[in-house]
């Protein structure tokens, strides 16, 4: 008759091979420090055991090549121009034509572009019209969609002055923010806007107590 028999397996843990190259996720916005790089724009992918010098290695994202530099345990690259949005793989081939193991990176779309900023009234903030702490101000926003982030409050920051200041209303063209009491005052303070992994350039605020 059928039988049964027990047998003992093992598994060896090995310590890491020191000379092993990897890439490691996520991939990093140089610009903005976050993990989703637009394409046209620049990456750092952090890697560990690669030469300092890269000739005869091959990088490509999303099946095109590229031409990284290494530095630092870094390579800086450019994400080619047309890729389409979301993951893209990332694959680094050796002169021997091994491949080391790939990641995956994010490909966003272009940021967000601040066009205006009113008041709840309607007023342009400007040079004759400042912004004050405690305001609820109206951000017009380019580009604030990218069919993939959903448009609530919860997938957006806000910065003024490097102070976090709260996202209050979303619409399609529209963000509601409401500055602190403690918000940086000048006639230029810097305010940004964040929606997933896509941040705005600076835009100058004029604030008054």
């Amino acid at each position: 008759g059928m039988q049964t028999a027990t047998e003992t397996l093992y598994v060896q843990v090995l310590a890491a091979n020191p000379n092993q190259i990897s890439l490691h996720a996520p991939v990093i916005n140089a610009i903005t420090g976050l993990a989703g790089v637009p394409a046209g724009g620049a990456a750092i992918i952090n890697v560990t055991g690669i030469p300092q010098n890269l000739t005869g290695w091959t990088l490509t994202i999303g099946n095109q090549l590229v031409s990284p530099t290494s530095l630092n345990g870094q390579m800086q690259v450019n994400i080619p121009n047309g890729l389409p949005v979301g993951p893209a793989i990332v694959q680094l081939t050796s002169p021997s034509g091994a491949t080391i193991p790939p990641i995956v990176m994010k490909v966003d779309a272009p940021p967000p572009v601040i066009a205006s900023v009113t008041s709840v009234s309607g007023s342009q903030i400007s040079s004759n019209q400042p912004a004050h702490p405690g305001d609820i101000l109206i951000l017009n926003v380019i580009g604030l969609a990218d069919g993939v982030t959903a448009l609530t409050p919860a997938n957006m920051f806000a910065t003024v002055g490097g102070v976090p200041v709260p996202v209050i209303q979303v619409s399609s063209q529209q963000v509601a923010i409401q500055l602190p009491q403690s918000v940086p005052t000048g006639t230029a303070v810097p305010l940004y806007l964040g929606v997933g992994t896509r941040l705005s350039s600076a835009f100058s605020l004029n604030i008054h107590n």
